[in-house]
């Protein structure tokens, strides 16, 4: 959505973005340019060219700095609807994921709520947030293991008809070890990556450095075909 502000004036649209050049800001508002000239030009003791200069001239870092100010705020305004938005599509993988693996028991609301607070850092029985989608992918690694504990459970007489606060209570004390194990995953994957760029260094200087030498009224070693070969 383009960001826009009323001419004082006529009272119509300013863009913001695509006008910069045809409006002007002061401490009463937003005026276009074309408007204002023709408003001080037809008034009893009509503005000369110069002084209608010398006025936009005097407003103009005014103006620089109220739109640089607006812009700034629609970005940041623009950023957190996208990360709201990119939240809401989270949830929904989570939910569905929900929804899907206890069917056909059909999860009460109130849990999807209870894990709404606990994405948003809001539940009481917990400090602190998780973000949806570590929250899918633990329950996604677990689902093994908490099949096989609801199945004991089942075994020993336990009502496990609402086994999803069950899960989530498991979950909940496994989340600080599903860190530490991303985490090191992560460290592994950037060791990985490091080694590779090192590898791949190391095996183009040897190659430069056993290619055959070349007169010079040759081209320059092709580094680029060098690369094409490994």
């Amino acid at each position: 959505m383009e960001l826009t502000r009323k001419c004082k004036i006529c009272g119509k649209n300013i863009f913001i973005e695509r006008d910069r050049s045809t409006f002007f800001y002061d401490k009463t508002g937003f005026y276009h340019k074309g408007c204002f000239v023709e408003k001080k030009k037809n008034q009893k003791r009509p503005w000369t060219d110069d002084l209608l200069r010398a006025f936009f001239d005097k407003v103009s870092d005014t103006t620089d700095k109220k739109v640089d100010d607006l812009l700034s705020k629609k970005r940041e305004q623009d950023k957190n609807r996208e990360l709201a938005h990119i939240k809401q599509e989270e949830k929904k993988i989570l939910f569905d994921h929900i929804r899907d693996t206890y069917a056909p028991a059909v999860v009460p609301g109130s849990f999807y709520s209870k894990l709404t607070q606990l994405i948003s850092g809001n539940y009481y029985k917990y400090r602190g947030s998780i973000p949806p989608l570590e929250l899918y992918d633990m329950w996604v690694l677990a689902k093994p293991r908490l099949d096989k504990i609801i199945a004991e459970k089942e075994a020993k007489g336990c009502d496990m008809s609402q086994r999803w606060n069950y899960d989530l209570a498991v979950l909940l004390a496994q989340y600080p070890s599903y860190l530490e194990r991303k985490e090191r995953l992560a460290s592994i994957r950037s060791e990985s990556e490091c080694k590779t760029k090192e590898n791949l260094t190391e095996t183009v200087l040897k190659r430069m450095k056993t290619a055959p030498k070349q007169s010079k009224n040759e081209n320059e070693i092709d580094i680029s075909a060098i690369l094409d070969e490994i």
